[in-house]
């Protein structure tokens, strides 16, 4: 037996399908059928519900389920793009992309970030980045 659901719900389910097809969050929520006047704004905002924020997370996973995708391999795909094409002055962008995306899933291009506790206080700051991996 089916639940009906609100107005409102019925918008979230629209919105989470819709952000899934891109990511594009102002797409979505325009589509679910709200009003495009501050759209990215709002937007923004239903993406921090917990609700959706849970949905979309699943729907994140079962998908990477599904493709047998995992970091590691990702990792060792890059890893072979850029292999091959150091050697070929044609596809010398496709070794700079791999070399920059996997710089971003390992993290070398975040900026060191520092908590400093002291009694009750805790200050954080970012460390600066010296150029060294």
């Amino acid at each position: 037996m089916k639940t009906k659901l609100s107005k409102t719900d019925l918008k979230h389910d629209i919105f989470v399908n819709e952000y899934l097809i891109d990511f594009n969050a102002t797409r979505a929520y325009i589509a679910a059928g709200y009003s495009p006047k501050d759209a990215n704004t709002n937007a923004s905002k239903l993406l921090q519900i917990t609700t959706i924020k849970t949905r979309i997370e699943e729907a994140q996973k079962k998908v990477i389920e599904k493709s047998g995708l995992t970091k590691q391999s990702l990792v060792d795909d890059l890893i072979q793009i850029k292999e091959l094409a150091r050697f070929d002055e044609k596809n010398l962008n496709n070794a700079i992309k791999a070399i920059e995306v996997l710089n971003k899933m390992h993290g070398y291009n975040e900026p060191e970030k520092i908590d400093h506790k002291h009694e009750n206080t805790t200050i954080n700051y970012i460390k600066p980045n010296d150029g060294n991996i």
